[in-house]
């Protein structure tokens, strides 16, 4: 993939991932105020263990994957970005 297809299809996960957050969990936010810099849990989103579950959940479905226990470090939690990329190795295992 070049630059630009991959900077578009980073932003296309991006996108959805955000999308999902905002229509499937109690964030009451809109798309426009979730951006990759936002933080799950404290100062952020503020979801609660429940919360992140039904995330998993989400996009395993959503993005037709599963993650495994080194995905599911608190690391790749930190923010919408970190967690879009380990959605995104997940599509490309190879990348």
């Amino acid at each position: 993939m070049n630059d630009t297809r991959e900077t578009e299809h980073d932003e296309e996960v991006l996108g959805r991932v955000r999308q999902l957050i905002v229509d499937e969990l109690d964030v009451k936010l809109t798309v426009e105020e979730v951006s990759a810099q936002t933080k799950l849990f404290a100062g952020g989103l503020e979801l609660d263990s429940f919360a992140i579950v039904e995330l998993i959940n989400l996009l395993e479905d959503a993005f037709d994957f599963e993650f495994s226990p080194e995905d599911l470090a608190p690391e790749r939690f930190t923010d919408l970005r970190t967690l879009t990329l380990t959605v995104q190795r997940n599509l490309d295992p190879a990348g």
